[in-house]
């Protein structure tokens, strides 16, 4: 039944409806050059479906599928200049993104999520957390989180908590846990003097830096000899924690002040 509306139908409209109160207003178009496209408040639908105007459902919407399972229920990819709401989105059952009042949650619905951003890994092994860097064609990934939780800047594969590829600077001072009731089995380091004649403090090149820069140090095989507790290895490679060094140098000047003390008893 139509009421207070006029019906029209001519060759370029299979069937147009207008509001008869005068204002004439288009309610709804059915086009017959527009492959049969419906309009609903435009005359001149530009699409299969076409809405000029605020529109209500009053239940589930599939795009792309006959059985919503939510409000709007969209099987493929969705385009957004702006976004206000709630997103989620899964695969299987499990959820890959969801956005809700300012948290992001990945993996995990972000209703759970108890960060702004709050990544679930499950049994999934990829790294957590990626960026990379195309620069002069090059690809390099400035920084990593993995799936093991370690930390990788200007490295792909870090091996430890924290790994870094190249210089570290610090406003403030760095601290080691150092807490004497944590420690057990406390040793002085014997015969420091004869273990720091066995090591050399160099000024190098280093072959992976192009700059030509020179650097001063020492060489872990040397320190590994004498002092194995500060050296540590990852594959091939071998680090040293050059500030532990500083347990042997104070037991070394320990050493020489009983030395200097000595010849002095016998000056006097």
């Amino acid at each position: 039944m139509i009421s207070n509306q006029q019906l029209i139908v001519s060759k370029q409209v299979a069937l147009q409806v207008f509001n008869d109160d005068g204002s004439r207003q288009t309610v709804l178009t059915v086009s017959s050059s527009n492959a049969g496209s419906i309009g609903i408040g435009t005359s001149d639908p530009q699409q299969r479906l076409h809405v000029s105007g605020v529109s209500f459902f009053d239940g589930r919407v599939g795009i792309g599928t006959k059985t919503p399972t939510e409000d709007l229920d969209v099987v493929g990819t969705v385009k957004a200049t702006t976004f206000v709401g709630t997103l989620s989105g899964n695969a299987g059952s499990a959820t890959t993104l969801s956005v809700t009042t300012g948290n992001i949650g990945i993996g995990i619905l972000s209703s759970s999520a108890t960060a702004r951003l709050h990544i679930y890994q499950g049994a999934d092994t990829s790294d957590l957390f990626r960026v990379d860097d195309v620069a002069s064609g090059i690809d390099t990934t400035p920084f990593i989180v993995n799936a093991q939780g370690n930390v990788g800047i200007g490295t792909t594969a870090p091996a430890y908590p924290l790994h870094v590829i190249g210089t570290i600077y610090a406003s403030g001072d760095i601290s080691a846990y150092s807490d004497m009731r944590m420690k057990t089995n406390l040793e002085p380091i014997p015969e420091a003097l004869k273990k720091i004649e066995a090591i050399t403090g160099y000024t190098f090149n280093r072959k992976d830096d192009p700059t030509g820069k020179r650097f001063a140090g020492v060489v872990a095989q040397e320190i590994q000899e004498v002092l194995p507790e500060v050296v540590y290895r990852n594959g091939d490679t071998v680090s040293v924690a050059y500030g532990n060094i500083s347990a042997l140098l104070i037991e070394a000047i320990k050493e020489l002040k009983r030395e200097v003390d000595f010849l002095r008893s016998k000056i006097t």
